[in-house]
């Protein structure tokens, strides 16, 4: 009765090769043995091992010792790259022959598995190299699980074209840009420079020069200040200066009765204005501040309010803050 050879093991190779040296034992002393070892493992070979679809009959003992031996995994020693024209050159030292292996695409790198490889390296796990060539922007040869050695190659801007070659002792792996990504010889470059304007954001002011009479950024300033920019003004259609406060958070505006109006800031009466820095008055103006007159809203480039007790810049010693207003600007050309 045949016997599956992977269910029993090796016990029945034991058991014939003992069967054989105690009966040809007394031949053996006389010079006339039976059938050698090697025949009988054939013979047992042939009577034990039963076909499959994965693992064929062994027609010899060399056969079946291919198929049922492991094989040994095959060491890469060494891993050299050269710079060629355009692209790199990979060589692998192997102890044995490679197969030439399946490559695949992931983003911009080219991937290559080597099954029943190890890669052992007198100078470390594994090989990098960054900038190998133009267009080609990392070369990794590393270990991977279950005895493997990955080969990755990665473009710049597209996976490159590679060419691989086995010999009896290294594997060579040529690197070539895509041709989308390198320029062709003798191709002048164009230089484009693209020149812009920036455009006013609607309301959007970065600078301002109340808190310390100079053109400041307003992110650099040390001080509250809120500016009322001419596109609010013309948006709003503002035509009076109360109308253009109401922007202000905590500003009120009321008025005295035919002297004029007065502007509360941060709980602070008689809150001044100023006129590109400079103080206004109106006739009948006691001194308080409760009698000032607006001026004319038509020509205001914007309206600047200075929060705080940092308005002692203008001699105002009380703390609410300061009310500025910025006259537009001549233009270059007449308009």
């Amino acid at each position: 009765m045949s016997a599956n050879w992977k269910t029993w093991g090796f016990w029945p190779l034991q058991l014939t090769v003992g069967m054989w040296l105690l009966i040809n034992q007394g031949k053996i002393a006389e010079g006339m043995a039976g059938p050698t070892l090697k025949e009988s493992l054939a013979v047992y070979v042939e009577e034990t091992m039963e076909p499959s679809h994965d693992n064929p009959p062994a027609k010899s003992v060399d056969n079946w010792l291919a198929q049922n031996v492991p094989t040994s995994l095959i060491e890469i020693t060494e891993v050299q790259i050269e710079k060629t024209n355009p692209g790199i050159r990979l060589k692998l030292e192997t102890t044995s022959p490679l197969k030439i292996p399946l490559t695949s695409i992931t983003g911009d790198a080219v991937i290559a598995d080597l099954p029943n490889t190890i890669l052992r390296l007198p100078k470390g796990e594994d090989f990098t190299a960054l900038n190998a060539a133009d267009g080609i922007s990392v070369v990794n040869v590393t270990n991977l699980p279950n005895n493997k050695v990955r080969i990755s190659i990665k473009g710049k801007e597209a996976p490159p074209v590679i060419e691989i070659s086995s010999g009896m002792k290294a594997l060579v792996v040529s690197a070539t840009p895509n041709a989308s990504t390198t320029q062709a010889p003798g191709e002048d470059l164009v230089e484009v420079v693209v020149t812009a304007e920036r455009a006013d954001d609607d309301y959007f002011v970065p600078e301002a020069s109340t808190a310390t009479r100079t053109d400041t950024s307003i992110l650099d300033t040390p001080s509250s200040i809120q500016v009322i920019p001419k596109q609010v003004l013309e948006d709003q259609q503002v035509t009076e200066l109360d109308d253009a406060l109401q922007n202000v958070a905590g500003a009120t505006v009321s008025t005295t009765e035919g002297r004029g109006f007065q502007i509360n800031l941060r709980g602070f009466d008689g809150v001044p204005v100023f006129r590109d820095g400079f103080r206004l008055f109106s006739p009948n103006d006691n001194g308080d501040a409760a009698g000032q007159g607006f001026p004319e809203i038509a020509n205001v480039e914007r309206i600047e309010v200075l929060r705080g007790p940092a308005s002692i810049l203008f001699g105002q010693l009380d703390p609410g803050g300061a009310v500025n207003v910025v006259s537009k600007r001549p233009l270059e050309t007449p308009f």
